[in-house]
């Protein structure tokens, strides 16, 4: 059994005879779940953390002010809500396609999950891109090169793998098939 610390640190614990717990994982360790979630490190702190908030009404019109940014957070949202050419959409599908045949009512649930997704991120859009520019925000400056050049190849590969993803998928049923034979 081990034991997380605070500071990402193991230490062992001892084993106990009554119902047994999985340890708790670091936050390093949780998986990310979308591109939004591989990208934001990457553009939170372009806005949030320099000027200390991090609360969607506070901005308003940065597409104005930002559109690189603002395209490249879109476009990272869209992806990670499936739309098709876009990374996230393979996925998506064959989540659905796979889990329908078996699971028919929770798949329909999981499509009402995606469109109140949907509405969240389009909510997002709308009050910190669009509408009247903020003027508190007139120091904000675009993405310079340096961020560009860590966010382009992001992009270029959310859009590859969304129109061509044969070379994913080929790893993906490789590793799906050794899996499944040590199931048999």
């Amino acid at each position: 059994c081990m034991r997380w610390n605070g500071d990402n640190s193991a230490t062992r614990c001892q084993k106990r005879r009554s119902v047994a717990r999985a340890p708790s994982r670091p936050p390093c360790i949780r998986p990310a779940a979308s591109a939004t979630a591989f990208m934001a490190p990457a553009l939170v702190p372009l806005t949030a953390v320099p000027q200390r908030t991090a609360l969607s009404h506070a901005f308003g019109g940065l597409a104005a002010r930002m559109p690189v940014y603002a395209g490249i957070m879109s476009l990272a949202c869209f992806a990670s809500l499936g739309l098709p050419g876009l990374a996230g959409f393979w996925g998506e599908l064959m989540c659905f396609v796979g889990a329908f045949p078996r699971w028919k009512l929770y798949t329909a649930l999981s499509v009402i999950g995606l469109l109140v997704t949907t509405g969240f991120f389009l909510r997002m859009l709308e009050k910190v891109f669009l509408g009247p520019f903020n003027e508190k925000w007139a120091g904000l400056k675009d993405l310079d090169a340096r961020e560009l050049c860590a966010l382009v190849p992001l992009v270029l590969l959310t859009i590859f793998i969304g129109v061509y993803p044969k070379p994913v998928l080929d790893l993906i049923n490789a590793t799906v098939g050794h899996m499944a034979g040590l199931i048999k």
